[in-house]
């Protein structure tokens, strides 16, 4: 592994000159153990860098900041399963992922969900991370929500939305009277203040 160069940190991968790039195999083992000691760090599909590179899979610098490394995605998608298991009876799960980036989160949903179905889109909002104001993405997560409520009132519905542990109180208060029930989990999976969680809220129904 290369160790000469600038330190491959977010600066580098998200406004940096590798936002954009394809990076290498040694980049992304990089990034890991600059910016968290850990080259494995970037484990995506239940598969380490060394192992998901091997199998043809790319990521672009950006891609690697902003994807749900495996410990999240695998907590995540247990509390959502965890969640739906308690549904009504229904003709089945419908996991549908907004905003699917690397796919690594749809990943771990279906894992966690053999039976249920799966669908990913690449519609991104523009996010703020400076602690994350979910009123001021583009859209606001807000009406994100509406437009699913709307569009799918006579189903039951299961939403998660990706939160950092810095999130704006304030935007979480205007998001969760939406929901017939919601809680909030952070994962504390790094060091304080860098700990991503969900935000999880139904609407047609309560556990």
């Amino acid at each position: 592994m290369a160790e000469t160069g600038p330190s491959y940190d977010r600066a580098l991968l998200l406004a940096g000159a590798r936002r954009n790039a394809i990076l290498d195999r040694w980049e992304v083992q990089r990034y890991g153990a600059d910016s968290y000691r850990d080259p494995d760090y970037v484990s995506i599909y239940g598969l380490r860098p060394a192992e998901w590179y091997a199998k043809g899979i790319r990521l672009l610098g950006r891609t690697a900041v902003e994807c749900t490394r495996d410990d999240l995605g695998d907590a995540i998608g247990r509390d959502v399963a965890g969640i739906a298991l308690m549904a009504p009876p229904s003709g089945g799960t419908l996991v549908i992922v907004l905003f699917a980036g690397s796919g690594n989160t749809l990943y771990w949903m279906l894992r966690h969900q053999p039976s249920a179905r799966g669908r990913g889109f690449e519609l991104a909002p523009a996010v703020l991370t400076a602690g994350l104001d979910l009123r001021r993405t583009t859209p606001p997560i807000v009406e994100i929500v509406d437009v699913l409520a709307a569009r799918f009132g006579d189903h039951r519905l299961l939403c998660a939305i990706q939160v950092h542990e810095t999130v704006e109180p304030a935007s979480l208060a205007e998001l969760t009277p939406r929901f017939d029930w919601s809680a909030l989990r952070v994962y504390h999976l790094n060091a304080p203040g860098e700990n991503h969680g969900v935000l999880l809220g139904t609407r047609g129904w309560a556990p």
